[in-house]
């Protein structure tokens, strides 16, 4: 599991909230040239994590982000609103009761 994340500080959280064993990798925005919608925070990620773009899931709460993810060939969850996130591969509001075979039925319908 990683974290690609355009701000500068997502180390500096992850660190504050002591999830460090949490993630295998962090790529945040000082490590990428190019910001969402290009995709290079992803793409980064998965090549870190040896990760297949098209077998990897991205959540996301911006449309950039799920712009992002849909420009990598990423399967893409938007966190939020469908009118904001219409664009991913599947919205849900929130994570309350999502378990990951809910999750992959969900990608599958």
């Amino acid at each position: 599991m990683g974290i690609g994340s355009s701000s500068k500080n997502a180390q500096y959280i992850i660190d504050y909230l002591q999830l460090n064993n949490t993630f295998g990798v962090i790529i945040d925005g000082t490590k990428v040239e190019n910001t969402k919608p290009d995709p290079e925070v992803f793409l980064k990620g998965a090549k870190a994590l040896n990760a297949d773009p098209a077998n990897t899931i991205v959540f996301e709460d911006a449309a950039s982000g799920v712009e992002a993810a849909n420009n990598g060939g990423f399967m893409s969850v938007g966190v939020g609103s469908d009118e904001y996130l219409g664009d991913a591969d599947l919205v849900i509001s929130n994570f309350i009761g999502l378990t990951p075979k809910k999750l992959f039925k969900q990608l599958s319908d």
